[in-house]
């Protein structure tokens, strides 16, 4: 789930790489606030940036960064 979760938020949707704040921005900003997306990925942010942090840790430690 983690690496799932790294590649969509290090990519935006025209494929680019994108840093996953940012990508979590345009989504909160393509979504109004009585969406369930933007209501949904709001609340989650925090996990969501905690299972990117948990992927880049594991890419630089074994070497892959």
């Amino acid at each position: 789930m983690d690496a799932i979760t790294y590649c969509d938020l290090t990519s935006g949707p025209d494929g680019a790489e994108v840093v996953p704040a940012s990508r979590l921005d345009e989504v909160l900003k393509r979504y109004g606030p009585d969406h369930v997306v933007h209501r949904a990925v709001a609340a989650a942010r925090p996990t969501l940036l905690a299972m990117v942090e948990r992927v880049e840790k594991r890419l630089t430690e074994s070497g892959q960064s």
